[in-house]
C-alpha cells in the first residue's frame, strides 16, 4: 500500500472544487477529509440531500502511487455523485440502491469520458 501525503490531498481538494464551482454547486456544504479507510476504496461522498451537506473523502492508502489525473479524477466524480443527488434522492424512492448506483456510475462515466476530458488540466 502507498501512503498518501497532503501533497495529494492538495491536488484532490483543489479539483474538487473546481468541479463544485464548475457544475454550481456552491450552494452546498463542502467538507473535505484524508484518512485510513478498511474497504480500500480510493476516495468516496457522503452527502444529505436536504439539508445539502457534502462530506468528501480521500483515502490515505491506495494500491500504487496516484498521479495528478488519478486525484483529479477522483475529484470529478465524487463532486458528480453530489450533482446527481436530486436524482439518486428521487430514483432511491423507487429502486433499489443498487440500481440506483449503477444508473449514477453510467452517467459519471459518460460525463468522464467528455468534460472531465477537455477539463483535466484546468482543474
Amino acid at each position: 500500500m502507498h501512503k498518501l501525503s497532503k501533497k495529494h490531498f492538495d491536488i484532490f481538494v483543489k479539483s474538487c472544487k473546481y468541479w463544485v464551482n464548475y457544475f454550481g454547486l456552491s450552494d452546498w456544504e463542502w467538507n473535505y477529509f484524508f484518512e485510513s479507510d478498511k474497504d480500500n476504496d480510493r476516495a468516496s461522498v457522503h452527502y444529505q440531500y436536504d439539508p445539502q451537506i457534502a462530506a468528501v473523502y480521500l483515502y490515505n492508502e491506495w494500491v500504487s502511487e496516484p498521479t495528478p489525473y488519478q486525484l483529479k479524477l477522483s475529484g470529478f466524480h465524487e463532486v458528480v455523485h453530489v450533482l446527481l443527488a436530486p436524482i439518486s434522492e428521487l430514483g432511491e424512492k423507487y429502486f433499489t440502491d443498487a440500481m440506483t448506483s449503477k444508473r449514477n456510475h453510467i452517467v459519471t462515466n459518460r460525463l468522464v469520458n467528455t468534460i472531465f476530458q477537455e477539463h483535466k488540466d484546468k482543474c
